[in-house]
């Protein structure tokens, strides 16, 4: 519903022709992705993974943003580096014996 009334004020507003209204509808929708991308800046998080027990780096903890899901290990210094978005939560996880 809110499509089709979008599509009949860009008709009117700027007198699209049908066959160049899709264009016309595909270049708003690309702005409007265009801006929201723009907001969310993302940030580069680099840190090293410490044992609890006796503060030894761990080797292949699990590094996670809780938003994108987009993870990572932590290499065999316990170091870690991934990219998520700006004010998003990482969680750490490590199985061991």
């Amino acid at each position: 519903m809110r499509l089709i009334n979008f599509a009949v004020i860009l008709q009117q507003k700027f007198l699209l022709k049908p066959n160049n209204m899709k264009k016309g509808i595909l270049s708003a929708i690309m702005i409007l992705l265009s801006a929201v991308m723009a907001f969310s800046q993302n940030i580069t998080v680099n840190g090293t993974v410490y044992s609890r027990i006796d503060d030894e780096p761990l080797i292949g903890a699990t590094v996670m943003c809780q938003i994108t899901q987009q993870g990572t290990a932590t290499d065999i210094d316990g170091s870690f580096q991934l990219t998520v978005p700006e004010g998003a939560t990482i969680k750490v996880s490590y199985v061991g014996y």
